[in-house]
């Protein structure tokens, strides 16, 4: 949209609720044709001063109330760019021209390092995690090759990344759905400390290959399945899913226990109070090292 900026904040798409999900239906940069097009678009104006010192004070109270301080204004440059242009269409950019698809993600890249740096540079010392993003898989496997995210994307992240670190002593959160286990050495590599959701009913999401090949470095948080277990499971399969991810994923720290996404309005009541009693109770059973290595939320 000219001039009047491209968004609140995934830029001035428009959706729809369709009973569980508001999807989008318009994306404001689906007609530009060439980079030289993206000039007509400006991004929004950074909050005001006093934005910032209620942020401030907030973080300031979650820490002395002992509880950790999360950031989520999901740093991403990749899938908001799609946002922007409508997943197809950004696809086919990526392929057949790359200079448009570039473009898009600079001009929320630049965005995305100028808010973070707005909001770091006055509250990073009371930050404990950062939450950032990029969807890089489907149920089954990666949505674009490792060729291109490496050429295009990765090096826009590590840009982004790079330049919140510079800002904070906090973790890297990472979300991404789907079977992204061939992204996640790229992604180590780029500063990610924290991997969300787990999604253990995707392609190649085994937790106990996923702790063995990347527990060193990488904390999980989710893993407990919301696809099948949670809302069509008994009790008796929750509490044993519980159980399998804390024994593949809470050994030696770096596990936070929870559902994998949104529950949704078909998860029995029953289905949740056992799973958050079966990972206390459970967990707690593990022995000494216990509350070292299992927090859930």
């Amino acid at each position: 949209m000219p001039r009047e900026g491209y968004g609140k904040m995934h830029g001035g798409v428009e959706r729809q609720f369709t009973g569980l999900y508001s999807d989008m239906v318009r994306h404001p940069l689906a007609s530009v044709e060439t980079r030289e097009d993206l000039r007509r678009f400006s991004p929004p104006p950074l909050p005001p001063q006093e934005y910032y010192q209620g942020v401030r004070r907030e973080l300031q109270d979650i820490r002395r109330r002992g509880h950790a301080a999360i950031v989520n204004l999901i740093a991403s440059c990749f899938e908001f760019a799609w946002y922007l242009r409508g997943f197809a269409r950004f696809m086919e950019d990526l392929v057949l021209n790359p200079p448009l698809a570039c473009g898009i993600m600079d001009m929320f890249l630049e965005f995305q390092i100028a808010q973070f740096d707005a909001l770091l540079s006055r509250v990073g010392e009371w930050v404990d995690v950062v939450l950032c993003g990029d969807d890089l898989a489907t149920q089954r496997g990666p949505i674009l090759s490792l060729e291109l995210y490496r050429k295009y994307v990765k090096p826009r992240q590590k840009k982004l990344y790079e330049a919140i670190k510079k800002k904070t002593r906090a973790f890297l959160f990472y979300h991404s759905c789907g079977a992204i286990t061939p992204f996640l050495s790229d992604l180590v590599d780029i500063g990610v400390e924290i991997i969300n959701p787990v999604q253990v009913s995707a392609e190649g999401m085994d937790t106990r290959r996923l702790k063995k090949e990347f527990g060193a470095v990488l904390s999980f948080w989710g893993g407990i399945d919301t696809q099948r277990v949670l809302p069509f499971g008994s009790e008796k399969e929750v509490r044993e899913e519980v159980r399998r991810r804390i024994d593949d994923l809470a050994p030696g720290g770096g596990y936070v226990l929870c559902a994998v996404h949104n529950l949704q309005a078909d998860v029995p009541a029953e289905n949740i109070v056992a799973m958050y009693e079966e990972a206390l109770s459970y967990g707690r059973s593990k022995g000494g090292e216990s509350e070292q290595i299992l927090s859930f939320l």
